[in-house]
């Protein structure tokens, strides 16, 4: 189930660190940006904190595209 709460994260966090140990190929969670979208995109929430994952940045970008939630 993927419905963007706490569980669901860890999940997939777990997911890709199991993928790392197999692969070589690891997150990089100072540089990773996480985004709330929808009734969220305001939300305070941080899951995981110890990874220091960046929450709701105003902007981020892919390829070379930014997005934000405008």
């Amino acid at each position: 189930m993927n419905n963007g709460d706490r569980v669901s994260f860890e999940s997939s966090m777990q997911t890709v660190t199991l993928f790392g140990k197999h692969s070589g190929l690891f997150i990089n969670a100072e540089k990773t940006q996480a985004i709330w979208l929808g009734s969220m995109k305001n939300s305070n929430i941080r899951f995981m904190p110890h990874l220091k994952i960046e929450w709701n940045p105003k902007q981020f970008k892919i390829l070379g595209v930014w997005f934000g939630h405008n």
